[in-house]
């Protein structure tokens, strides 16, 4: 891999650089120093040089403060994370109840709002049926109704499924 730079310097005179790098934070580093050495980054690139693309990086990016120290930190937290063993099925059996209670108020806000909606469009068409021309908007609206119903009804038996399946964990209505 090819760093590729460009400095400048307090005077305002700009540099190009480039040098081989084998790892990326030994290049972020010698960056890092650059900018603790008062000269400022213009641009900065790593070229591959298997296959020839070009990677921008920003330059603000770099502050002065060494990277290597921080992503050595990272991967010793991430080698103690994976080094720390799970219960799979205590886990799957966790997120499974987890998604199961989100999905039981997900279909309690659904009938909610489905109740709310058959009560409204029912008072609408009762209204509506009062009026002159009243046939083909009480049509209508009877369709609409149909449909509220079905969708509510469906929404009850999906949370009657959901509350089958949480009923060892907690009490559902």
């Amino acid at each position: 891999m090819l760093l590729v730079f460009v400095t400048m310097d307090n005077e305002g005179h700009c540099r190009p650089f480039s040098c081989h790098v084998l790892q990326l934070e030994g290049a972020f580093d010698v960056l890092s120093g650059i900018i603790t050495a008062g000269e400022s980054l213009v641009s900065v690139e790593l070229l591959d040089l298997s296959t020839g693309q070009r990677t921008s990086l920003p330059s603000e990016a770099f502050d002065g403060e060494p990277i290597r120290a921080h992503i050595e930190q990272l991967e010793e937290s991430w080698q103690t994370l994976l080094t720390v063993s799970v219960d799979s099925e205590l886990t799957q059996k966790q997120l499974l109840t987890a998604y199961s209670v989100r999905l039981y108020e997900t279909y309690q806000t659904r009938i909610r709002c489905l109740e709310r909606a058959v009560r409204k469009t029912d008072a609408h068409r009762q209204r509506v049926s009062l009026t002159p021309l009243w046939e083909s908007s009480c049509i209508r609206l009877d369709m609409q109704l149909a449909q509220y119903r079905n969708q509510l009804e469906r929404a009850q038996a999906g949370k009657r499924r959901v509350c089958k399946r949480l009923a060892p964990y907690l009490y559902c209505q």
